[in-house]
């Protein structure tokens, strides 16, 4: 009814005009006066109409209704001449913006994404993109970075770390973002105010303004994201008994390496893997047999640092706890029960093939969920078993620092190259809208997602012999700026069937025996400065001497000499610097 009432005002002003023309000064007067009233009633009846009657867009009372998406944009309101402040499209005429990604292995390619397809017909902005496959992605960044032909934007969160906006954002390389936002974002401004800790992940602390946003998925199952595994069938054959302790899991494993329990008559049998490096799949959480977790990697930053109970930061590689643990790692390397590539691989690749064999020949081995490294039909016989219990009755695991799931700062920034900030900012803020973070994570509708009739948002059926994460790998960014928060799983969105099983591990396994890794902490650019320097060469040095006493022995020999080396190469002041990120974090 509102478009119809436009024409109707023109006829009359049309009217009015001829009847000016042939009357005189009184009856001007008074068919002013009619004219005036019937403009009001025109009026009246604009502003009365319902949204059914009425043929413009209008806000959606579900969750899927961005903070602007039932506003049609308005030439009034364009800035620069192309982009509109308010509604949709989002600029007047067709833009493109050149944005680098990182490409994962089971990634589908972004141009072929629907949501990116319906992102650019709402939005009238098209996405030019360059990825960088994950094998080699921080050096084709950094070879960008450093050529100055920059991309306008930097998207998802596997690409821009804090080294990149501790470094490039005082050089003015990325804009800050914090009157954009205000201006501009909406959603992403409703996720802050939701979120605390989402809006100080995002916030630079040398300046304490925000050049990147980041990823807000407040999963409970990645407060636990390592898990012990082992084949139960082989138990059973071999009349063994869950192992327990870190004696027992030593008698499992050279049965596993020397009686065939797959009964090939080879001696192909792997009997324990894992991925040094990747805190999903690494040793860190075995060192809790022994008192003390490690933890080795925490966004690149700050290796060996540890949260105890009591909240005091504790640096884990100059402890005596730590000496044990790397001692019972290597008898266990020295007879062959761990395998040797996991010291050395970069990736999951090597873990995968030996869960994916055609022939059962993995024994145990950590990861983060069974079928992200077997076969679907081998899951429910790789079993989650308690942390063990090491020779003094400690018996621990790591819990992520991140205790409010998993949130990172970065994800989006903007180059100084960039022509259209506030069209790029209105952009990524339609990511942040509930429906479409809940795409960007999991899936589009109809292909990976369902709306169910009481409005929450349920999986459905993957493709035989396919994983729901590796489904919707292939069909989303996932690594991408959104945010579901911990309260609309299970009220807006369904929670995950594979997250059933990872919270049936956690509650009844893990988390009575969890201990807190560092947190996720945003580093000054002098701070970041000494990690990068100092810090780095410390890890480095840690590092390689753990994976060479591991693997060749010589711990005990050594450990006065390489104590007092930490302590000649400045571990004081690591800790410092370290520790006084961790305060300022818990104060904030």
């Amino acid at each position: 009814m509102t478009g119809a009432i436009s024409p109707l005002i023109n006829k009359a002003f049309i009217i009015f005009k001829k009847e000016v023309l042939n009357m005189g000064r009184n009856r001007i007067i008074a068919l002013v006066l009619c004219m005036l009233m019937t403009l009001s009633l025109l009026s009246a009846c604009a502003k009365t109409q319902t949204p059914a009657d009425s043929g413009a867009s209008t806000p959606s009372s579900s969750p899927s209704a961005p903070a602007d998406s039932g506003a049609v944009s308005s030439d009034e309101e364009l800035i620069g001449g192309h982009t509109y402040k308010t509604g949709l499209p989002i600029t007047k005429d067709k833009v493109t913006l050149k944005a680098a990604m990182v490409l994962q292995p089971a990634h589908g390619k972004p141009e072929e994404m629907q949501i990116f397809k319906d992102m650019e017909e709402k939005t009238n902005i098209h996405i030019d993109w360059t990825t960088f496959p994950s094998s080699n992605a921080t050096e084709q960044k950094n070879l960008l970075l450093a050529s100055g032909d920059l991309p306008d934007i930097f998207y998802g969160t596997a690409i821009i770390n804090e080294n990149d906006v501790g470094k490039y954002a005082p050089e003015g390389v990325f804009i800050p973002l914090d009157d954009l936002i205000a201006e501009y974002a909406p959603n992403v401004t409703a996720a802050f105010e939701k979120s605390n800790a989402f809006k100080k992940a995002c916030t630079n602390p040398g300046d304490n303004k925000i050049y990147s946003i980041g990823r807000a998925a407040e999963r409970e199952t990645q407060y636990n994201q390592d898990v012990l595994f082992i084949y139960k069938p082989w138990l059973d054959q071999l009349g063994l008994s869950v192992p327990t302790t870190t004696d027992e899991f030593r008698t499992v494993l050279e049965a596993f390496k020397t009686k065939d329990p797959n009964g090939n008559g080879k001696a192909d049998e792997v009997p324990f893997s894992f991925t040094m490096g990747n805190k999903q799949n690494d040793l860190h959480s075995l060192f809790g047999a022994f008192g003390r977790i490690d933890f080795t990697n925490v966004g690149g930053t700050a290796g060996h640092f540890i949260v105890e109970e009591d909240g005091e930061l504790v640096y884990t590689a100059n402890q005596p706890e730590y000496k044990a643990a790397i001692e019972w790692l290597h008898g266990m390397f020295a007879d062959g029960l761990f395998d040797q590539e996991g010291l050395t691989s970069k990736d999951t690749k090597t873990l995968v093939a030996l869960g994916n064999s055609e022939e059962v020949i993995l024994g145990s081995f950590i990861g983060f969920d069974q079928g992200n490294y077997i076969p679907k039909e081998r899951t429910q016989d790789y079993i989650a078993i308690a942390p063990l219990k090491g020779p003094g009755g400690d018996q621990i695991w790591s819990r992520s620092g991140q205790n409010n799931g998993n949130i990172t700062g970065n994800g989006f920034v903007i180059t100084s190259s960039n022509k259209y900030p506030e069209a790029s900012v209105r952009w990524i803020d339609q990511f942040f809208e509930k429906e479409t973070s809940i795409v960007t994570f999991l899936g589009p509708i109809g292909v990976c997602l369902e709306k169910r009739a009481d409005g929450v948002y349920d999986y459905l059926p993957t493709p035989e012999g396919m994983s729901y994460t590796d489904f919707r790998f292939t069909n989303t960014p996932v690594h991408a700026p959104c945010a579901i928060f911990a309260d609309e799983w299970g009220t807006v969105v369904e929670v995950m069937g594979e997250d059933v099983n990872k919270l049936d591990i956690l509650h009844n396994i893990y988390a009575q025996y969890q201990t807190n890794t560092i947190p996720y902490i945003k580093y000054t650019p002098e701070e970041m400065s000494y990690l990068n320097s100092t810090g780095k060469d410390i890890d480095e040095y840690v590092d390689n001497r753990q994976a060479t006493w591991i693997l060749n022995g010589g711990i005990d020999a050594e450990w006065d000499t390489y104590v007092a080396k930490l302590d000649q190469m400045g571990l004081s002041a690591y800790y410092d610097v370290v520790n006084g990120a961790y305060q300022r974090w818990i104060a904030d």
